[in-house]
């Protein structure tokens, strides 16, 4: 018996263990759910399945919500990292672009922004061009993160409508 088991560690790995194991299905359905936004399934599963022991090291039982529930957020949270970190290095290779199709597309996005209220461009401008989290641009402009994620749904929206994606 080592150290570990001695100080009930063991019996708590054991316990963590059993709990990741039991919710792998959500983790593969929560990467069937986000796949083709722009990372792999693969990708997504293992971000997931590395939130989900992060969520199992901090999950206590005796609060009584389901391990399932606690770790949704989690997951989710990983799996959305993952995204953004895929955007992040797509970028560069859409640099091959030529400089003719890049000026047109710019102006075009410029223009489709310009249609855009004040405060929808400052909320895609701090969450898009300074990669900010919700959290943080709702504090920099003084509003609520769940007016910063409507705000954004909205602006998104008519981004897309003008720019017809």
């Amino acid at each position: 018996m080592d150290e570990r088991e001695s100080r009930g560690g063991g019996a708590r790995n054991e316990e963590r263990n059993a709990l990741v194991c039991a919710n792998l299905r959500l983790v593969r359905a929560m990467a069937r759910r986000f796949s083709g936004r722009g990372a792999e399934y693969e990708e997504l599963y293992q971000c997931g399945c590395l939130a989900m022991v992060n969520a199992a090291a901090s999950f206590d039982a005796k609060r009584g919500a389901a391990f399932s529930s606690y770790a949704y957020k989690f997951i989710e949270g990983g799996m959305r990292e993952c995204l953004r970190k895929a955007r992040r290095t797509a970028l560069p290779a859409a640099e091959g672009a030529g400089f003719e199709e890049r000026s047109i597309a710019s102006l075009s996005v410029r223009a489709a922004l310009s249609k855009l209220d004040p405060r929808e461009r400052a909320v895609l401008k701090s969450r898009f061009f300074y990669e900010k989290t919700q959290t943080e641009t709702a504090k920099a402009l003084l509003l609520s993160q769940p007016s910063v994620s409507r705000i954004e749904r909205t602006a998104l929206f008519k981004l897309g409508r003008e720019l017809r994606l």
